[in-house]
Order: structure tokens, then sequence, then C-alpha cells
């Protein structure tokens, strides 16, 4: 047997000495298992955060400052909390919104652009004025969000107001484009044994990148997340609104969107039942139904075809036993399309105060503080 001699290496060779190729192919490996363990981590952390594109609001209003909005995969699209003077913690047109201290009643008033007040200041919207009339101990907080439709409204209120510990929730509609955004938007469908589920094909499920560790980093070190041409596509799909008349379409897609807001109404009212709290609609009219030239409006629609979808919505809640509220008479008494902006056709300041008036006549007839008799 031979001895091993430790002042003579020579006389025990090592062992394979690895090639410089073998070296650099292992280290390679490592580096990129690293960077794989990074990168999905990452993919994680920014899930987790909620960490996607964000970009400049439109301003319907000049001069007015404007917003931010965040990409949603659950929504489409957020507004960035505090990224304007008057979005709250959560994005919303409010006050912060927080635990409900003991005493109070929480409403909720969710819905688009009408709710939220695009044309008035944030004492003049609807929720506010409402407030205002019902007096203590009631408080009513405004979930309305530019550009949303009823499937966006209804997942806000599941992932937002829920926890809010509403004791009544308004959904506020404007079916004159409400349809359209269910078209466009392709969030929900009808289940087969009633609901609604995901359809899986909205925009940002067939246009966004699945990666946002490569969406970020681009933005790094250029303008845009993804190329110019889809961010452009994505963001006018999910910011356009578009009058849509359900007796104009054909009759596969007028009975699909007309099921798909019945069931979206189902599931409020399901809701309501679930929580414990009382659900209500009210319908916003068109300026079109007080016989405005409908050349003075952006989307030149014929009156006949902007209000044809109204009555759809009303006979949807009364076959599902939802109170619902139609705006038309209470606005044509006090002045119709004069209660509208001339610039976005939306319900001024008047208006607002007109529907909060009704909408508190109509749900809280037995609640103190009556609204006054002439604009404040």
């Amino acid at each position: 047997m031979t001895e091993s001699n430790p002042e003579n290496p020579h006389a025990n060779p090592p062992g394979p000495v690895p090639s410089r190729r073998r070296l650099l192919a292992f280290r390679a490996v490592v580096l990129v298992a690293i960077l794989a363990v990074g990168w999905v981590g990452g993919e994680l952390l920014l899930a987790l955060l909620h960490l996607e594109p964000t970009y400049v609001a439109p301003e319907l209003h000049p001069g007015r400052l404007p917003a931010r909005i965040a990409l949603d995969r659950e929504l489409l699209f957020r507004f960035v909390p505090r990224s304007r003077n008057d979005l709250n913690n959560l994005g919303y047109r409010d006050r912060d919104f927080g635990a409900k201290p003991a005493g109070r009643r929480r409403v909720l008033m969710v819905g688009d652009s009408f709710v939220m007040g695009v044309s008035t200041t944030t004492h003049e919207t609807i929720p506010r004025r409402l407030e205002t009339f019902l007096g203590s101990p009631w408080e009513v907080f405004n979930m309305g969000v530019y550009g949303d439709g009823p499937d966006q409204t209804l997942l806000r209120l599941k992932r937002d107001g829920l926890k809010l510990a509403p004791d009544q929730v308004i959904l506020g509609l404007f079916p004159a484009n409400d349809f359209g955004d269910l078209m466009k938007n392709l969030l929900l469908e009808p289940a087969p044994g009633g609901g609604v589920r995901r359809t899986g094909n909205d925009i940002l499920s067939r246009e966004l990148p699945r990666s946002r560790v490569a969406m970020h980093l681009r933005h790094l070190l250029t303008p845009h997340y993804m190329d110019p041409a889809r961010e452009q596509s994505i963001f006018q799909a999910l910011m356009g609104d578009a009058y849509l008349s359900l007796e104009m379409q054909p009759a596969p897609l007028r009975e699909h969107l007309t099921a798909l807001m019945r069931e979206i109404l189902a599931e409020f009212r399901r809701l309501a039942d679930e929580h414990g709290f009382r659900f209500a609609v009210v319908v916003i009219p068109p300026v079109q139904a007080f016989g405005e030239d409908p050349r003075a409006v952006k989307d030149p629609v014929p009156p006949e075809q902007a209000v044809s979808n109204d009555p759809v919505v009303l006979e949807l809640c009364a076959e599902l036993g939802i109170d619902a509220l139609y705006l038309l008479e209470a606005l044509a008494a006090e002045g119709g399309a004069e209660l509208y902006d001339p610039i976005d056709v939306h319900l001024n300041a008047a208006g607002s105060r007109v529907a909060a008036q009704a909408i508190q006549a109509r749900f809280f007839a037995d609640a103190t503080s009556p609204p006054p008799t002439s604009s404040p």
C-alpha cells in the first residue's frame, strides 16, 4: 500500500480539474438561477403590491389637476389613491374611508362618472348633497368612478365596499352607455347556473404582458410600459364611453347584454341579502331626454335611441324586486337640460342637488333633515 507524502504533492496527484469551459457553464447556470429566483420574486412582490402601469387620466374640464389611473387586472383600472387632492386613501373622490363608528348609518353610492361628479366640486356631488340632506347619523360615501360599467362597479363593491359595512348601497346607472360598457369590457358573462363569472377575455387579459417585471424594467428605460400602440389601444378602450342603443343591435347581442345586466343586478341583490344591507338603483337619463339638440353633444345620438335603454333597466329591477328611482320626472320639473353641464353633459351642481333630493325623498323618507327647497 502506498502511503501519502504531504511534503511531496506530486506523489498524490489531485482529482480531475474542471475545464475552463465547464467552470464558465457552471457559473452561468448559477447566475441564471439567481436571476430566475429574483425575477419570480419580483413578480410575486409586484403582484402582492398591485403595482401595475400607471397613466395620467383624461380630464374633462380644462384647468383641473389631472389624476392618475393604474391598470388593474381585476377591475381593469382604478384611480391611484391621493394622486389628486380630492382622491382618498382608496382612490375614490371623497374623504378617507375607514371603520364605521358606533351609531352611524352608512350609505355607499356606487356607479360611474355621474356618481363621481365630474362636472361638480367635491361638495356638490350627489353623494355629498345626499349626506347633507340626511343629516346625523347618516354618512354617504362616494364610490363613483369615471368610465366604470356596472360590471366594474359590482367588482369594486366586492373588493372595497363590503368591508366598509354599509347599511345601504345605491347603484347609479346611466343605461345610455352602460350596456356599451358591458360589451367593450368583456369582464363578466352570465354563468350557466345563474349569476356571473369572469370571461377571461377582457382587454387586459388579452393585451397586457404577463410579466410585471418586464413592464417596469421597460418603463425604467423608456417612457412606456409596453409597445406604445398597444398602450394607446388599452387606454382608449378602458376610458372611452359610447352610447349603445339595445334596440339597434342584432337580437343575439341584445339578448346577451340584457341577460348580463339582469345577472349583475341580481348579484347586487344577492350581496345585499347576504351582507344585510338595503339595495336600490337610481337610473339617470341622458340630456337628450329633454329635447336637447344632439348636435351639441359630443356623441350625437337621436333622443329616442339615447333613452331607449332606460325602460329595459327599470323592467329588470321590477322583475328582480329591486327598488328603483328614475330621475327623469324630478329633473324635468327643475329645468331638464339646464341641469346638465354643456361641456360633458353630466349633471351640474344644480342637477346633483335635484337628484339628491329625489333620492332622499324616495329611499329615506323617514330620515331627518329634509332637503332644502332652494339651491345654496
